[in-house]
């Protein structure tokens, strides 16, 4: 029976997992021969996964070379015998090219979503190993295939550049939005961004720029969704910068609609993005948005519905953030035409038709 199966890092609920269940549901395959392995334990995706009648497992890695999560990883493999493993991100990607050759009938996709500007060299070794033996290597954008060619040595012609896509499902049906009141009451403008935690995403940047604006216009909010390891410094800062009363901390966001239609501006202030997700949720939702000029994001919003700044630079975000603000016209082009623009430029059919003209060759022989 040919299969498919998707080993990913995470079971977090951020743009790679969410992107990869999306494009595994959409793939013309009955369920049935459609699995998810994980490197970590359990989380949202794997919630999803099994809503979805798709197979889904956690490997419980301790650590990155734990032997006992290789037992396992190499176990699954065995018993699932896929014939083709789409793997995502680096310890998915390094532990299949390191175990590929037990299963050399597998054919292996690797997909690299990040910059990853801090990668060490034994990684960079580990994923040109990976890439070796892997049929093709799958890049989310320009910037991502570039460093691919000049930092991990893959040859140009094995990585095939596929942007993340929305489905036509996310324009229809949203869920309720929250209203204003009930995400900070009494604030206007009301700015917004929905990530993971971490370092690479700049938060405490948006915070401190945050408070500048707050000089500016101290009617304004932020409200920020998500989670990750970073929550517990983010929450520092605002306390040390006193900011309770106009910041919002939102939690895990298990569907962007619910809030982004209740925002004014939508920041990411991240300093290395593949190609982000929320980009194309935020902006395809009509909000106008700021993001530090880098990677993917420049490869999504345009200076015709929203602003650009230099990463990791206060000041130049707070300038960002002010700029927008005082654009209506730029507010309203992008309330106007964002949608029409993301619907137009990436959908999800030409993502999910890309991906399966790589694996149909070998799912269908």
């Amino acid at each position: 029976m040919k299969s498919l199966c998707f080993l990913l890092t995470s079971a977090e609920w951020n743009g790679t997992e969410h992107m990869a269940l999306r494009l595994l549901e959409a793939l013309p395959i009955d369920p049935e021969k459609k699995s998810i392995l994980v490197i970590k334990g359990e989380g949202p995706l794997l919630e999803q996964a099994r809503k979805a009648d798709i197979e889904a497992r956690a490997l419980n890695f301790r650590f990155f070379l734990d032997p006992f999560g290789a037992h396992r990883l190499e176990r699954e493999l065995r018993r699932l015998r896929p014939t083709v493993l789409q793997t995502f991100l680096f310890r998915a990607n390094a532990w299949a090219g390191l175990l590929h050759p037990l299963f050399p009938s597998t054919s292996l996709f690797l997909s690299e979503r990040c910059l990853d500007l801090n990668r060490r060299y034994a990684q960079v070794l580990l994923t040109r190993h990976a890439a070796r033996r892997a049929v093709a290597v799958t890049a989310v954008s320009q910037a991502v295939q570039t460093i691919l060619i000049h930092r991990e040595r893959i040859p140009e012609e094995k990585i095939h550049v596929i942007p993340n896509g929305l489905p036509n499902s996310f324009f229809e049906n949203p869920p309720p939005a929250r209203s204003r009141d009930d995400l900070l009451p009494g604030t206007s403008p009301l700015i917004g961004t929905i990530c993971g935690f971490r370092r690479e995403k700049s938060l405490p940047v948006l915070v401190q720029a945050f408070r500048r604006f707050l000089d500016v216009c101290p009617t304004a909010g932020l409200v920020l969704g998500g989670d990750g390891p970073e929550m517990p410094a983010i929450r520092s800062l605002v306390q040390d910068l006193r900011l309770e009363d106009h910041i919002r901390f939102l939690g895990f966001v298990e569907d962007v609609r619910s809030v982004l239609p209740s925002l004014d501006l939508f920041v990411l202030p991240s300093r290395e993005e593949g190609f982000p997700g929320v980009l194309l949720e935020a902006l395809g939702m009509g909000l106008p948005c700021v993001a530090s000029r880098i990677g993917g994001n420049l490869e999504i919003l345009t200076e015709e519905y929203g602003e650009f700044f230099e990463p990791e630079d206060v000041a130049d975000l707070t300038r960002a953030i002010s700029a927008l603000w005082e654009n209506e016209t730029k507010r309203k082009r992008a309330r106007e035409n964002g949608t029409d623009y993301i619907r137009k430029n990436f959908p999800a059919s030409r993502m999910v038709e890309a991906y399966w003209n790589l694996y149909r060759p070998y799912l269908e022989r």
